[in-house]
Order: structure tokens, then sequence, then C-alpha cells
């Protein structure tokens, strides 16, 4: 029973430290046809001053090509504003996210929440 629990911590630990994603983030593939709407650049901006489109193509990119190999596909208003902040503050060093890239993380979710919800929800 002992060897038996053993190899199921080994067997965690292996797909834990596999989940975590080799390829440098300037590898991910472009998602293909999404463009932020007039109202998430609204939103952004409101946010962030002088967001760009382009930060928020990335952030979608991460989301869609890095976060999801290990995780699902959650909708942005599945969880609260103060949720994501703390999914994003654990996962990026597990993800290998740099500043910018997490910053551009931050600006596509919760921009993107920001139009799927009730304001004062957050």
């Amino acid at each position: 029973m002992k060897l038996l629990s053993q190899m199921a911590i080994g067997l965690c630990l292996i797909l834990l430290y596999n989940c975590k994603s080799t390829k440098p983030t300037a590898a991910i593939k472009p998602a293909t046809g999404y463009a932020p709407t007039e109202l998430q650049m609204e939103m952004a901006n409101r946010r962030w001053l002088n967001s760009t489109e382009a930060e928020l193509k990335q952030g979608q990119n991460i989301y869609t090509n890095k976060c999801t190999k290990c995780h699902a596909n959650f909708p942005v208003e599945k969880f609260t504003e103060k949720k994501w902040l703390h999914e994003l503050d654990q996962m990026a060093p597990n993800a290998g996210l740099t500043a910018e890239e997490k910053t551009n993380l931050t600006k596509y979710l919760l921009s993107l929440r920001d139009t799927k919800v009730i304001p004062n929800q957050n």
C-alpha cells in the first residue's frame, strides 16, 4: 500500500512538472480571427491608459495557446476579478511569463470580463 501511495505521488509530481511549458512565449502561434471589440478596447483603456490592440491580442494568444494547455478554456465571466488576479499571480511563474506577458494577459482577461459582467460585480 505504501509503494502504491509513493507511485501515485511520483506520478502527480511528473504530471505537474510536465504541465509547465518549455516553449518560449514568442513561439506561440497567433490565434486566427481574434480582434478585440471596440467595447473591450474601451474597457482596457479605462484601466490601462493607451492599451493597444496588439497587447490584447498577445494576451488572448497566451490564454488560448499557453493557459489552455493545462487548464480548461474558462469563460472569463466565470471568475471574479479578484479570483483572476489571484490565478494570474499563481500561474504566471509556472507558465514562464514575463512581466509584460502577464500584464497583457491581465488586460485581455479583465477587459473581456468587463464586457460580460455588471460593472459592480468585480
